[in-house]
Formats: C-alpha cells, structure tokens, sequence
C-alpha cells in the first residue's frame, strides 16, 4: 500500500558536544519530529546511536537505517565500474561490506528500521551490487536503497532516491521507471530556505509513485564558542576556530531547527504541508455551497483520535467559532460535509455583506487525548478558506483610529526642500531625490526617511550560493538611488498633489530606468504616494531582481508592529502556505529571525496593511490601495547592508536612523531547491525578471 514519507536528515549533533548526544537531545529530537508532523528519520551518513533506534520504535518514526559509507571526491563518472571508484576496487570490497553486514546485523530487529541504505555519495560499482545481494539474502522482509551521486536508477536499490531534484524533474521521473520515487535528500534547509517546498507536496498528492522524501537537514551544526569578550557565546562554523582551513564555513549551517532545538520559520511551513488531515473544498463559487472533504492520511489512525474546531474571522478579526462533529474516519479514507449542512452556515450568509472583504473559515484539529509526544489539545492539522466577503472592500474594522484631525494645508519652498505642513503635521521633501528626509507630528518625529525605491535585499545563503548576489553587486542594485528631472505640485480639492518625474541610478550612477512619485497630501495627515517604474531591461543583466518596492526609516521607539496579511511567522512568496491571514501583532524585536548567517529575513507576505507605533499612541499606517498587490512587508533594527556583511549575529550594529521598514509589491523566492547550484537555488516562478519589474502601484501612509 501507498505510504507517504515525511522524512528529514539527521546528523547527530548537540552545539556543546558535537557528535556526543545525549538521551536528553535524542528525547528532544523525537518530540520535536512527532510534533511538527515527521513520520521518518535518515540516519545521514552512518548508523545512529543505539538509544536513537529504541527511540523510534518507542514513539512511531520509521527509519531510513544508513551504512557508514561516503566517498564524496573519489568517485568517477566515466564508467560504474571504473577502478578508481572504491565501489570498483576489489581492495576496498571487504571494508564497504563489512560497514553493511555489521549495520544489519546490530539494527535488524528494531522495528523501526523500514529501509537499509548503502551509504551516501560513493558512485556506483560492483560492491554495491555485492552489498545489495547480502542484505536480500539476510533480510528479505525490508527495501534497501542507494542513490549513487547521479546513477540513480542502478540495480542497487528497490527505491528510485534522487538528491534535490527540481519539481519539473519529477514527473520524468514517475514516467521512466516503475520504482516508488522517495527523495534521499531535498529542500536544503540553509539559512533563510525551503522555498518552493509546497510544490514538492502537490506533486506528492498528484502522482502516487512520488512518495515524499527527506528534508536536507534537521539541525544547524553551529557549536558554542565564547565571544572574544568574554560577554557570551555564539554558534562557530568553519573559519571561526585556530587551524581549520581549508573551510566550507556555514555549509554545515543547513538545518530546520537551531542548535539549542528551537526551530526555523520553515518548520511551520513543514508541519503544514506534512500534515496528515487534509482539507478541500470543492465547488466553492457561492458562499455556503460545495462540499468541505476532510481526509484522513494516516496509516493507522482514525480521525476519532482527534478533536475538530471552526472558527469564522471577518478582515481578520474573529466573529463567531465552535466544535466540528466528524464521524469515524478510518485511515486513507474522507468524510464529506456539504457546507449548507456545516455549523457555521447561516453565520456565512448573515456575513456575505459588501463591507466585508475577507470571511474566513478556520479550521483547527487537535488530539483529544494526550500522547507520549503532546499533550492534550497539540493541534496537528488547521486549514484556512475563504468563504465569503466583497474583493473591493476596503479592510478597516482594525486600523488605528487615531487620525490626525484635519487643518488646512501651507507650503514652503527652499533650494533643497520643499515643507507641507498643517498645524498638526510637518511633511519636508528632498527635491534632489524625490523622496520624504522627516515627517513631524506636534513636534515628534514620525518619519525618519523614505519611502525610497528598493531593489535590492541583504543576501542569504541560497543567494550566495545561486550567485544572485554577485549579478546584484554587478548590477549596482545594492545602492539604487532616484534623481529628480523635473517636479511640480498643486492642490486639488484642499489634498497638496507634489510630483516628482525621476531617473533611477544603480550605484555606478547609471541610469537604468525611469519612473514618477507623485505624493496626495491630506489634511488630516494622509499621504498617498504612487510609484511608476519603468526599468531599461537591457541595463540590467540579472536572471531575478531582489525586490520591487520602498523602504523607510522611522524612530526605533515604533516598536509595536500590527499588520493584516499572512502570519503570525515569517513567510515569502514561495514559502507561505502555513501562514494564514490575519490580523497580528508582534515587537520588532520579535520580527527579526536569528539565522546564523545573518541575511534577508523576518518578512511577512500578502499584507494588506501594517502599522508601527509607541507607547504613547505616535506612529503609521501604511495600507495598500486596491488597484495595488498586497505587500510583502519586513522591520528590522538593522539596515540591508549590515545584514548582508555580518557573519554572525553578534555582529550587527544597530541602525543609527531606525527601525527599517520595506514594503514590497514583488519579493523573490528565498529557494531551496538547493544552495550551491548557479542561478538553481531558487525555483524559476518565483523570480522578478528585470521585464517583470516595470509596474504602478499605490500605498497610503498615514501619520498617527
């Protein structure tokens, strides 16, 4: 029968001992891969502590059981049976073998244990066919696999297990061999990563061969090393020790979760397309019709093991929620609700109202009793829909509502700047650039900088690896500053319209495009500012621009962040699945995400609006306007070039001008695919092709 693998790659590791674990940091492990919806381990690149496999079978992970074997750099790929391959020397039969026969003999009765693997990276030859014919004739109850750096269809494995293998690769795949496809190794989880993983699951669910894989890595090998000041410690990797040159530096950095066990953002993302309750609703084009399908994906679990829950949210807010009676659903098998029968149906209709743009249906499933790995109510599966509202609504149930009040308007104009103001607000514009250098309110500053043009984003390790970041550099999208060419300002119906027609400069001070800001100035504080941006496709030779959008700076004291979009974790355009819409709050403290190698981070996707503000109430809104996409949105302490030159986190200096807001209309995929691969770590769909880049937009910022 089918069985899907939700699997990950785990070296042993702990950030004090190295490869010494504990039963404590096992224990951690298993809790922590039951919980985030884990059914496999690969025990990468050699058997696992004894305790590991005792582990396991105690708590229900299978595992991929992997013989100490890798000869990553002395394989050939002239001919499988070339000599100088050690898989092709009869010098080397009796060592490869005996790493076999001595992992069978010691893991054969642990349950646990569903799949043998030859080893890792050592190309093809007649050992491994030898060690294949052993391990059948000693134990004929179990798969054995071998994927054989790129030979991976050899006559040395039951299972076809290709490493990083991009999506497209996949249906090929299913269509050349009648082997199950299992992924040895994919969606490299380096740094800011594991993009593009929602794709790898629907072409899981489409084609049943596909039958998952396992997530390159499970932890961050950093080790703690004490900070030259003796203040702390810090995660070490290569080239932070006496000696250790030559180095692949954070290569080893390529995990799920951190050192200290506490997880990536990409673990939500994980748990959620790993989850074994799935959810579809079909026929859906009027509110309360089509049928909600509810499937149970477990091998062995019925859906009365759990708890169901619904709620309804409008424009992010919750409204109305209760209990979902699902009747006994075996596994592999779904129940179907026609959503006029559904709890929640009259509440729909009375909802479906022109001022409500976004009504939601949350669904949550929780265990109803605790278990050896959660406690009662640990929810494992939730599913979002939208079932209702008006697209052209305008989302404001939840803005802050303290407006400025309205006065009128008065301008003033100097060589360098132009000043609208009201006696509530100062607006002062830079006339060489364009853009806003302060805003006031009753004497506060509210805005520091900006917004300004952003095209650019601090490099992460995909980045790096893909070589984007060297196209960036060329391209001088690092320092893109606009130049005014022209300007003008009127006032139309008591709003102060000032425009700006500007050329784009790349740092080398090329012009590489042209675009207008034109900014509508309310009395009661409302600044509308809309951007066109027409960029010389041929002045710019890059396969994906960064980012599409502005930037500005306002006081580090705006520290409380509301927004209405995707969250509550960090999400981008390929790597947002598990984040639902909604209405959150959070510190700015809290936004920035601790990647070792510090980089791009800390975005939330789909934002309809965000808002920053202090404890006495000061602050912006910044919302989109319709005609507009929704805004990927980020805040840091931290400006783009310092995340980009920092190797460690300890290393940031804080941003003398403020908390750094972008709001982008385009946003590249963070990737995944791989991360060493040039112009392959992030999946093609989710680039911005310099063609792709020219576009109109309109944001509204209010002043607080």
């Amino acid at each position: 029968e089918y069985m899907g693998i939700r699997g990950v790659n785990r070296h042993e590791h702990t950030a004090d001992k190295g490869k010494a674990v504990s039963d404590e940091s096992m224990l951690q492990d298993i809790l922590l891969l039951k919980r985030f919806n884990f059914n496999a381990v690969r025990t990468c690149h050699y058997p696992n502590h004894p305790r590991w496999y005792d582990l396991c079978d105690e708590f229900g992970l299978f595992v991929v059981d992997e013989a100490n074997i890798e000869t990553h750099g002395f394989e050939r790929y002239d001919s499988p049976f070339n000599k100088k391959t050690l898989a092709g020397s009869p010098e080397w039969r009796e060592a490869m073998m005996q790493r076999v026969t001595r992992m069978v003999e010691r893991d054969k009765n642990h349950p646990c244990v569903i799949v043998w693997s030859l080893g890792n990276e050592s190309g093809y030859g007649p050992t491994h066919d030898k060690m294949y014919q052993w391990i059948k004739e000693r134990d004929a109850s179990r798969f054995v696999q071998y994927e054989g750096l790129g030979q991976v269809y050899n006559a040395a494995t039951d299972i076809l297990c290709p490493m990083y293998p991009h999506v497209d690769d996949l249906i090929r795949m299913c269509n050349r061999d009648y082997r199950p496809a299992i992924f040895c190794e994919y969606s490299h989880a380096m740094g800011n990563s594991n993009g593009g993983l929602s794709d790898y699951w629907k072409a899981f669910a489409m084609h049943k061969s596909l039958q998952g894989g396992f997530i390159w890595d499970w932890v961050d090998q950093g080790l703690n090393k004490k900070l030259a000041d003796g203040s702390g410690t810090f995660w070490a990797y290569g080239g932070d020790f006496d000696g250790d040159s030559p180095t692949d530096y954070q290569f080893c950095c390529n995990g799920l979760i951190w050192p200290d066990r506490s997880p990536h953002p990409a673990m939500y993302e994980c748990k959620y397309l790993q989850q074994f309750i799935s959810f579809a609703l079909e026929d859906a084009w009027q509110p309360n019709q089509g049928t909600l399908t509810i499937r149970n994906n477990y091998d062995f679990t019925n859906l009365t093991a759990f708890s169901f829950t619904w709620e309804i949210s409008v424009d992010g807010t919750k409204h109305s929620s209760g209990d979902l009676f699902v009747p006994s659903t075996a596994p592999q098998t779904t129940h179907r609700l026609q959503m006029s029968d559904a709890p929640w149906a009259a509440l729909v209709k009375q909802l479906n109202q022109p001022e409500h743009r976004d009504v939601f249906l949350n669904l949550a499933v929780a265990l109803r009793e605790p278990s050896i790995w959660a406690d009662i109510g640990h929810v494992v599966a939730h599913e979002q829909f939208r079932v209702a509202g008006n697209p052209k609504a305008i989302v404001a149930s939840s803005w802050p509502r303290n407006a400025l009040p309205p006065a009128s308007i008065q301008s003033s104009l100097t060589n360098q700047q132009l000043t609208v103001s009201t006696q509530h607000f100062v607006l002062e514009f830079d006339i060489e650039s364009g853009t806003i250098s302060r805003a006031l309110v009753g004497g506060t500053p509210i805005l520091n900088s900006g917004p300004k043009l952003a095209l650019w984003r601090a490099a992460t390790d995909n980045d790096v690896g893909g070589q984007f970041h060297l196209e960036w550099e060329n391209a001088g999208l690092k320092d893109v500053k606009t130049r005014v060419v022209s300007q003008s300002h009127t006032t139309v119906e008591n709003n102060f319209v000032l425009k700006f027609t500007l050329n784009v400069l790349n740092g080398h001070n090329n012009v590489i495009g042209q675009g207008t800001t034109e900014y509508s100035i309310t009395q009661d504080g409302r600044v509308e500012v809309t951007w066109t941006l027409e960029l010389e496709v041929s002045s710019l030779s890059v396969h994906s621009i960064p980012r599409v959008g502005s930037v500005l700076v306002v006081p580090h004291s705006f520290s409380a962040v509301r927004w209405y979009g995707r969250g509550p974790h960090e999400a981008y355009p390929d790597r947002k699945s598990s984040s639902k819409f909604g209405c959150y709050e959070s510190k700015a403290d809290d936004l920035h995400v601790k990647y070792i190698v510090p980089g791009e981070n800390g975005g939330r996707a789909d934002v309809d609006w965000v808002s920053l503000s202090d404890t006495q109430g000061h602050g912006i809104l910044v919302r989109r306007c319709l005609n507009s996409p929704l805004m990927q949105f980020s805040v840091s302490r931290f400006d783009d070039f310092t995340l980009h030159s920092a190797r460690h986190e300890h290393e940031l200096k804080l941003n003398e001008q403020g908390l750094v807001v972008h709001l982008d209309v385009q946003h590249t995929g963070v990737g995944g695919d791989n991360s060493w691969l040039p112009f392959e770590t992030i999946a093609e769909k989710y680039w911005i092709r310099p063609g792709e880049a020219s576009r109109s937009w309109t944001s509204v910022i209010q002043l607080l």
